[in-house]
């Protein structure tokens, strides 16, 4: 019962979070880059580490806008997998780490529910 309570709480938390920054009134092929998005944000407890990395450093600075931005958001915070985001872990965390922030206030720690122990 408890495992369910957490995986519910980090689900809940994970939309919660991810709303506000990840546009997803786009559908398949239609996310306005080249990253193959399904339009779906997957839960960012369950992304390997390779994309959870990805979808933290370019989640604060992915305004959606069509660009190598959005495609690296896409790629970690859509995608999802292994091999997709291990091929684009290096040039993503840069070009997201190199990129402005959208705003001044503190970076959410998306991850931050994934370890919430109560």
């Amino acid at each position: 019962m408890n495992h369910w309570v957490n995986v519910v709480r980090c689900l809940t938390a994970t939309a919660i979070i991810a709303a506000p920054g990840c546009n997803s009134d786009t559908g398949p092929g239609t996310d306005g880059g080249t990253g193959g998005g399904t339009g779906v944000y997957l839960s960012f407890c369950d992304l390997p580490a390779p994309c959870q990395d990805i979808a933290q450093a370019c989640h604060p600075k992915d305004d959606g806008s069509k660009g190598p931005i959005h495609d690296c958001h896409i790629v970690g915070h859509e995608v999802g997998t292994v091999e997709a985001c291990s091929a684009k872990h290096t040039e993503c965390l840069k070009t997201c780490g190199d990129a402005p922030a959208l705003s001044d206030g503190p970076v959410e720690d998306l991850g931050a529910a994934c370890h919430d122990a109560s």
